[in-house]
């Protein structure tokens, strides 16, 4: 059970990511990222890494696996949230569709 929390706990930050994304699509319009998804993804891929380290560090190698699947879960899932949020909002914004 403990392993299965720790492997959604990168997913749960995406779909935080993504919720305030959309509260800032529908109250100011716009949404805030750069254009390229790069830095944002360098930013999360940054905390991916602290967090499986983290686990390392205080649960072992019990849980390290779990983690490790977790992160690259979770960078998977901000792509695809990245990528769904930019062509649903934006891109039609810049095509002035």
């Amino acid at each position: 059970m403990r392993e299965a929390l720790i492997a959604t706990i990168p997913t749960i930050v995406v779909l935080l990511y993504a919720g305030v994304q959309l509260i800032a699509q529908s109250t100011l319009g716009r949404m805030y990222f750069s254009p390229t998804f790069v830095p944002e993804l360098v930013v999360y891929v940054a905390l991916a890494a602290i967090y499986v380290c983290c686990v390392r560090y205080f649960r072992g190698k019990r849980h390290f696996t779990a983690s490790i699947a977790g992160a690259i879960i979770g960078v998977a899932f901000f792509v695809f949230a990245a990528l769904w949020l930019f062509f649903n909002f934006e891109f039609a914004r810049d095509l002035s569709i």
